[in-house]
């Protein structure tokens, strides 16, 4: 593994560890006041880190490869998959588990926010390397 990557490594994960904790202190926020019963944060937080990491790995792996478009490619695919997902997420919370209140999907759509700002800052910092 060459300097390069590991500092692409590093630098995402430190950023990705930041990010968690951000969200992780959201949804305890949200769990205390707002929404004391429901499951919706933490599984939020699970789909879009497990999404977050796959992204920025194909990615990374589609850099190293001179593909021409390759890289844009996969974060605008990445970017409709999440969105669809996003929805069938809450979809499925909505259904198999409980229906859904307004403070749930606002949590939702803020944990939404910050992983797109994450993803966006992580991805726009590796295409410039």
């Amino acid at each position: 593994m060459t300097r390069q990557y590991r500092d692409a490594y590093s630098s995402f994960f430190a950023l990705f560890v930041v990010t968690e904790l951000a969200v992780c202190s959201l949804i305890l926020f949200f769990s205390k006041h707002y929404i004391p019963d429901s499951n919706v944060g933490w599984i939020a937080n699970a789909y879009f880190s497990l999404f977050s990491i796959a992204i920025y790995l194909s990615a990374l792996k589609n850099l190293s490869l001179s593909a021409g478009n390759a890289f844009i490619r996969i974060v605008m695919g990445g970017s409709g998959v999440k969105i669809g997902g996003a929805i069938l997420v809450l979809l499925l919370v909505h259904l198999l588990l409980q229906p859904l209140e307004n403070p749930e999907i606002i949590l939702f759509l803020m944990i939404y926010v910050l992983f797109a700002i994450f993803e966006t800052y992580t991805l726009t910092k590796l295409n410039n390397h």
